[in-house]
């Protein structure tokens, strides 16, 4: 029996084929290895933080600003036009003064202004229109209130309610009393703009009626308020698990594809949904006698009544129900069931709450559900007789009962305003009520597994008492989909895995690592390679075994003290809320719950502090200001989308505006920006509330902790995609195999250690340290590293070991251990075994392993020793880089009709430059006359300039003779016409690029281009509050324009004036190759090209990398009009002759002669050449860094080097390596080669 192990992981795969004698139950290792797939660390954080990790958010996110940017632009454009159509545009009235806009807005109510000032106020609106609510924007945390901020705008439009003034007189009156009043953080709801706009609008066309005529100021009113609803995500919804079905759809060009199709799923909300779920609960209770372990059944009378106090209630308590049942909670108790209870209806509990106080219809939760039958086609699994079998389901008209369309307008109108109608409209509602209703969030349960049909089918069973897994057979569906143990022995089984679609699944980075993985089955069970065959498959003889991320049951012992934690959190919360009720009068929410503790979190008991500081400004915090306003927040210290951490470890209390400062950076991050006194004065702050231990450790981490930090583990979340993936991959490995098996990462882990492969890696790298010359530290330090597995690539290797010999028997074993059953089985195994048998243990010398150790221990897995000569063998196969770009198209649909409206569009893989934008100033200064005869386009005098380059011209170009002759006096610069006036200085200029920055960003009183501004940073940099340039006129300094010191070579221009000179730039992006080439006089020249440069070559077809530039050059040279100069000045020599070209990821052989490596190669002796195996790095101009094929550091410090982990090269250097480039396939083979010499 051959067993296939597969580690599975976001960057990795390690697999390891085992065989197992039948007989005696050896197990014996044939082959194992490791395939990386490298992703950008960027996606990698977010992956393994818990994000959605789709290289596409970002990008999608990028491409909704910059269509809101042209959406913006648009409309002022039509605005402007439709306003020139009538006489209302002025262009001179663009810069008016600010103060002078706010009073023609508050004037244009009351009288009559010139139709230009008109013209002017309106486009003002159109800039500025206001802030429209999304019902799906609200805050899926507390659906029952608007956020603080979202609270806050319509406290605001109340108050002018109030005072019957519009948004402009309102801003008017504030900056008459104050000229500094800041506008713009005082936000509107689109309404109060709405409204001031027919205000200004009736008011004018009193006195131009000609001019102000309905359609003219409907057309008006479009152009600035309209916006377009939201598209619809509906059709990305998943397919239901019992109604999906795999079809086959015929592609234009004749092809077949496969699609899984089905009814979408329904949301969480839905109203059956809701009573599907509470069903399943009720039928999956069990009731055990605490003594004699007896069931009680439950009766359908009895399930009955709890559904029915489940429907009227939010949830019911383990109590309530011994109540309900009248049962003893001495005598029985419910196995299996949360200590929590069970959860109620919970659409009729949003609906419940947040009515409270307001008159509505009762007959709008009404929701009957009437069962109707029908019959349908089944096939016997015996006989295989076609049968017509009649069924039950629920009536189709159910979606006509009053709780059903509430819930459909609910979860299917996103504007709010048109929400409210339709509520009020079908319910009769008030308009109160209505606010209320839609403000609660329909989406924020997110969808479930089934569909309104499948639903509909299987309830009626639910209802009846039956479980899951039963109502859904009765109803027809194979709901396990298993297939008998004969059914499976003569099932048929696939030659290879065909590769998912791309796009087929909606995470990316699951798709790439399934489809790497399906790559190194193919490879693994190809017959031409002599591991599996396809007779052993056919007969049974193969399995794989695949680790599942997930961890065993909870203990006993664990779930009392998880239970024991929740009872203490609840009794603290019903303190909180007694407080909050009594002394503030206040309505407990969650929220207010959890501001309330984290602010007493920063007053410890016993202590002498009357008020905490905010971390990030030092200022005070007041319980009522975090409690009642909204100038305080709830920050994560490290963002949810770089760490899925919601806990109150990563939460803390911080002003408002110091939150939005901070944005998505860390903590530590965001106080790392600013001076070094804030910044210090923060970690003052820190290490205070960790000594007086007002917060936990495992927060004071969080608040040092910067992104490059974050754990690079699976967390929570990654568990999950981790178990997703796993399930896929066992849905793929089904077709080639009969026998998969998944196991548990914790299982894995227990294992590998009692099998002694914890040490096996630190070993063999330890081994290569022997003849080295290291310091006694260097050891210390290299021991403590290479203890970390995940140092080295071959862990994944040892993994894939431990899962291929991983049982079924042991998984059994451990779960029935965890879950506190009998004991006694074990003991009888260990009883029948030799004690010869026990000291397989690797540490024999333990005298006290546990029974189920021992157990684990003894059972059949490869020996030490044979794993570890295996992993010396392993060369780690990366996947290559991805192409440089590709042609896409692209498509619209009309209707649902696609159309074609570009081709050959050419899509860059990757990041062509950095995010930012810099700019460019002159520096002038003055240098030698040498400096100048070499840079003479830099020198600033026209006249001199021009001298120079006319004795260029004389002296043939050659700068050095030209300069030996001004030297010794031969030859004079003039500065004058008259050339009466020799110099021997010249005024020369140099470009700086400069970038925008925070003022409390670091170092930046350093680096700041204006003098004025740079000394007053000089001067307050040990001020916290804000820096003023003019503190009397209240003019803060929030950014200041600095020198970044990055030159020419790294920078591209993307933006040109009206005189076509470059004004904005970006920093570029990685470097793509550096190709070594060899010029006529056998001297070797580096030629490094850019990823910027890289596309272009792909645009104008040209090959990226380029072997034979002569034969490119005549090709050029034939319309050389069709390529930019900048472009050409780019190309290597057409002299030159390539001799070695690489780029992150490639794998080389160094240090090897020709001869040793073919004689290596030919005898397949990997053990030494996996010594000499090297991947590429990092590289940059005559600087190459080389990584050991299994080391997974990216430190490029000088105790790599001294181990030769890591090698730092120049040109010169490397080629005195002798690199031979060497391909790597998915079995960890080295299958093509490229000598240098």
């Amino acid at each position: 029996m051959k067993i296939l192990g597969l580690d599975l992981g976001v960057a990795s795969i390690g697999w390891a084929l085992v065989e197992k004698n039948n007989e005696n139950g050896e197990i014996n290792l044939i082959k194992s290895g490791v395939r990386i797939i490298p992703i950008e660390t960027k996606d990698a954080l977010q992956f393994s933080s818990g994000n959605t990790a789709s290289p596409n958010i970002e990008r999608r996110e990028k491409r909704m600003q910059r269509r809101m940017y042209f959406r913006r632009k648009k409309r002022n454009q039509s605005l402007i036009k439709a306003l020139k159509d009538k006489g209302l545009w002025d262009v001179n009235l663009i810069n008016i003064e600010k103060n002078k806009l706010w009073e023609l807005r508050n004037n244009a109510v009351n009288e009559q202004i010139p139709l230009t000032e008109l013209g002017r106020i309106l486009y003002h609106l159109a800039q500025r229109r206001g802030y429209k609510q999304m019902r799906i924007e609200q805050d899926e945390s507390d659906a029952n209130s608007k956020s603080d901020y979202k609270k806050n705008i319509y406290t605001r439009y109340q108050t002018i309610k109030n005072e019957n003034v519009t948004v402009g007189q309102y801003f008017y009156k504030e900056l008459s009393n104050n000229e500094h009043y800041r506008v713009k953080e005082q936000i509107f709801p689109r309404k109060a703009y709405e409204e001031e706009f027919e205000k200004i609008i009736n008011k004018q066309k009193e006195y131009y009626p000609d001019i102000l005529t309905d359609e003219y100021n409907n057309k008006i009113r479009h152009i600035i308020f309209h916006q377009r609803p939201l598209k619809s995500q509906k059709h990305l919804l998943g397919v239901c698990t019992l109604e999906g079905k795999t079809i086959k759809i015929k592609n234009n060009d004749g092809t077949v594809k496969e699609k899984y199709a089905g009814p979408p799923v329904v949301a969480k909300t839905n109203p059956l949904f809701q009573i599907h779920r509470i069903w399943q609960t009720i039928n999956n209770i069990t009731i055990k006698n605490k003594k004699t372990h007896k069931i009680y059944e439950l009766s359908i009378e009895e399930k009955n009544k709890i559904f029915n106090e489940l429907q009227n209630k939010d949830s019911l308590s383990i109590k309530q129900l011994y109540k309900i049942l009248n049962l003893s909670d001495d005598e029985w108790y419910f196995d299996k069931l949360s200590k929590n209870g069970i959860k109620g209806n919970e659409l009729l509990t949003l609906i419940r709450n947040a009515l409270k106080g307001e008159n509505y219809p009762q007959d709008m939760l009404k929701l009957e559900i009437k069962i109707i039958n029908y019959k349908k086609k089944i096939v016997d699994k015996d006989t295989g007789e076609i049968k017509e079998q009649e069924l039950e389901m629920i009536d189709p008209d159910v979606v006509n009962e009053p709780l059903y369309k509430l819930w459909h307008i609910l979860y299917s109108v996103v504007d709010k305003e048109e929400c409210m109608k339709a509520l009020m409209k079908n319910f009769k509602l008030t308009e109160s009520a209505a606010d209320k209703l839609s403000d609660i969030n329909m989406n924020s349960m997110k969808y479930g597994s089934l569909s309104l049909k499948a639903i509909r089918k299987t309830l009626p069973y639910l209802m009846k008492g039956m479980i899951y897994s039963v109502a859904c057979d009765t109803a027809g569906y194979d709901f396990s989909n298993a297939i008998t143990k004969e059914e499976n022995t003569f099932r048929k089984v696939k030659n290879k895995l065909d590769l998912l679609p791309k796009n087929s699944l909606r995470q990316p980075i699951v798709e790439k690592i399934l489809n790497q993985m399906i790559h190194v089955i193919n490879y693994i069970i190809d017959e031409n390679n002599g591991l599996v065959s396809r007779e052993e498959r056919e007969k049974g003889n193969f399995a794989i075994h695949i680790e599942l991320a997930r961890e065993l049951k909870t203990s006993k012992d664990e779930k009392q003290k998880i239970s024991s934690s929740i009872r203490r959190n609840k009794i603290e919360n019903e303190r909180i809320k007694s407080e909050l009720i009594n002394q503030y009068k206040l309505t407990p929410t969650r929220k207010l719950i959890e501001k309330y503790k984290l602010y007493n979190e920063l007053i410890p008991e016993g202590s002498n502090i009357v008020q905490p500081q905010c971390l990030y400004c030092g200022g005070f915090i007041s319980l009522t200001e975090a409690l009642t306003g909204d100038a305080i927040d709830v920050d994560h210290i490290i963002p949810q989308s770089k760490l899925f951490d919601d806990s109150k470890n990563n939460k803390i209390l911080v002003h408002a505006s110091c939150n939005r400062t901070k944005g998505n950076l860390t903590a530590y991050d965001f106080m790392k920006t600013k001076n070094s006194d804030i910044f210090n004065n923060y970690l003052s702050l820190v290490e205070n509330l960790k000594n007086r231990k007002s917060i936990s450790y495992s927060k004071y981490k969080y608040l040092l902790m910067s992104e490059k930090d974050i754990p690079q583990d699976f967390l929570d979340r990654d568990l999950r995609v981790s178990q997703y993936i796993t399930k896929k991959a066992r849905e793929l490995c089904m077709n080639i195999s009969r026998d998969v098996l998944v196991t548990s990462g914790t299982i894995t882990a227990r294992l590998r250690e009692l099998w002694g492969y914890n040490d096996i890696l630190f070993e063999i790298n330890n081994e290569l340290m022997n003849n080295l010359d290291l310091t006694d530290d260097d050891i210390a330090q290299l021991e403590e590293i290479f203890r970390d597995k995940r140092t080295d690539h071959r862990h994944h290797a040892i993994d894939a070991v431990t899962i291929a010999s991983t049982t079924r028997s042991i998984i059994q074993r451990i779960n029935t251990l965890s879950s506190a059953e009998s004991k006694e089985k074990i003991n009888e195994y260990l009883k029948q075994m030799n004690q010869e048998s026990l000291d397989t243990v690797y540490n024999p010398n333990e005298k006290n392993l546990r029974l189920l150790h021992k157990y684990l221990a003894n059972q059949p897995h490869p020996k030490r020793d044979q794993v570890k000569q295996s992993m010396k063998y392993i060369l780690i196969s990366f996947k290559p880089g991805k192409k440089v770009a590709t042609y896409s198209k692209r498509i619209v649909y009309l209707g649902n009709k696609p159309k074609i409206l570009q081709t050959r569009i050419l899509t860059p893989r990757g990041a062509l430059h950095e995010e930012s934008y810099y700019g460019r100033i002159p520096i002038y200064e003055f240098k030698d006359l040498k400096y100048a005869i070499q840079n003479p386009d830099l020198v600033v005098n026209n006249h001199i300039r021009n001298q120079i380059k006319e004795l260029l011209d004389k002296y043939n170009n050659d700068t050095k003779k030209l300069w030996k002759d001004i030297d010794k006096e031969k030859v004079f610069i003039y500065s004058d016409i008259n050339n009466s006036n020799a110099i021997k200085d010249v005024k020369c200029y140099h470009y700086e690029y400069v970038i925008k920055k925070s003022v409390q960003g670091d170092k930046v009183d350093q680096k700041a281009i204006d003098k004025k501004i740079k000394e007053i940073l000089a001067n307050s940099k040990n001020v916290k509050e804000e820096v003023y340039f003019n503190y009397a006129k209240h003019i803060p300094i929030r950014s200041v324009r600095v020198f970044t010191g990055l030159n020419e070579s790294s920078m591209r221009p993307i933006r040109l004036n009206d005189k076509n000179e470059p004004i904005t730039f970006v920093k570029l992006g990685n470097n793509h190759h550096i190709a070594i080439y060899q010029d006529k006089n056998e001297k070797y020249q580096e030629h490094l090209c850019d990823f910027w440069h890289a596309v272009e070559r792909k645009k104008y077809n040209i090959p990226v990398i380029i072997e034979n530039p002569d034969k490119i050059w005549d090709e050029i040279l034939e319309n050389p009009d069709s390529y930019p100069q900048d472009f050409l000045n780019k190309l290597p020599d057409p002299s030159w002759h390539l001799v070695l070209s690489f780029q992150a990821n490639e794998m080389f052989v160094l240090g090897l002669s020709n001869e040793e490596f073919d004689q290596y190669f030919v005898d397949k002796n990997y053990a030494i050449l996996s010594n000499h195996l090297y991947r590429v790095q990092k590289l940059s101009t005559n600087q190459y860094f080389f990584r050991k094929q299994n080391d997974t550091s990216s430190d490029l410090s000088s105790l790599y080097r001294k181990i030769e982990y890591l090698k730092q090269l120049s040109i010169q250097s490397l080629l005195k390596e002798n690199p031979i480039k060497v391909r790597i396939n998915y079995l960890g083979e080295i299958v093509d080669y490229k000598k240098t010499f």
